[in-house]
């Protein structure tokens, strides 16, 4: 399971520290007009946001972001008996602290009543929940009471029961057939099911941070990008080639090597799948060079381009 959220149900932000990322450098921002905190008792947890006299507070229902790099605190109030879902105003960010949450403008002064986040409409609402939690749609109809925090089973390989009940019965057959098996789909389709929540190419076109480095957490975009991806060189260069999804992200650069070497060939040396030779400037830490880091605006934080490709000196960011 993936942890990409937490449902807040106490104190979990307790002084100094948040429930996943550890150490928080922060926990009240002076953005623009207002002055925000993050204020935690028994009952809970509370995003407070405050210009002079004035003073609002929502609770902190969920936590998303897996802590890595940030988390954005999703907020909830009632009017009369519809729930409303907010994406805060402000994140945390691991190597910064509280800022700006991406994609948000400064509320101006005298909007207290908007100085807490965005108000997400059910469909906004529904997306967010659908990578970060498992079970918060059912039948296409999105229920936040029933979201359960991570990214479980079910999220990626579809509703389990009849599966489990012939595992059950002995029916194995049966049992492949009842469940969605992504590792089965040709590399079009294996990238484009990362990239329901990863990113695709569609979300770069329909996205407002279509070009810059801001792009660059659409990893299954920027791999489609590559020349030796998929249909236009090796169709076993999906997400699932480097990464397993059922393991915690390896970050050390050496520990890829070998997957490029599955491909590329030493020199002097012939590859059976007829593949470029390895690179003549090193043999390890291949991504280093070939899948460079760039900081994303407003995230405090590097993230690796999964655009493979030789990467000439001082070249501006490709989109």
């Amino acid at each position: 399971m993936a942890l990409a959220s937490i449902k807040v149900e106490g104190p979990v932000l307790a002084e100094g520290q948040s429930s996943l990322s550890g150490t928080m450098k922060a926990r009240t921002l002076q953005l623009g007009a207002y002055f925000y905190r993050i204020s935690s008792d028994y009952r809970g947890s509370k995003l407070v946001a405050s210009s002079g006299r004035q003073t609002i507070a929502a609770d902190i229902s969920w936590i998303m972001g897996a802590g890595v790099h940030g988390q954005t605190y999703i907020l909830e109030n009632m009017t009369g008996k519809k729930r409303n879902v907010y994406e805060s105003e402000v994140s945390n960010f691991a190597l910064h602290g509280m800022d700006v949450t991406p994609g948000h403008a400064l509320v101006e002064a005298g909007n207290l009543k908007n100085a807490l986040g965005e108000r997400l409409s059910t469909s906004a609402a529904a997306r967010c929940f659908g990578c970060h939690t498992t079970y918060s749609s059912t039948n296409s109809k999105f229920d936040v009471s029933r979201a359960v925090p991570g990214v479980h089973c079910e999220a990626c390989h579809g509703p389990g029961v009849d599966h489990i009940e012939a595992i059950k019965t002995g029916q194995i057959e049966e049992a492949a057939k009842a469940i969605l098996n992504p590792a089965v789909l040709n590399p079009v389709d294996s990238v484009d099911f990362c990239g329901a929540c990863h990113r695709t190419a569609i979300d770069v076109v329909e996205s407002e941070v279509s070009y810059g480095p801001m792009n660059v957490r659409f990893q299954p975009y920027r791999l489609e990008k590559s020349r030796c991806w998929g249909s236009r060189g090796d169709e076993r260069l999906t997400c699932i080639a480097c990464h397993n999804p059922h393991e915690v992200l390896i970050r050390e650069a050496s520990s890829y090597d070998r997957r490029c070497l599955s491909c590329h060939a030493p020199q002097g040396k012939s590859h059976p799948t007829g593949a470029a030779p390895i690179c003549p400037k090193a043999g390890t830490n291949c991504t280093t060079c070939h899948m460079p880091k760039y900081d994303v605006p407003g995230m405090h934080a590097k993230f690796t381009d999964h655009f493979i490709r030789v990467v000439r000196a001082d070249e501006s960011y490709p989109n």
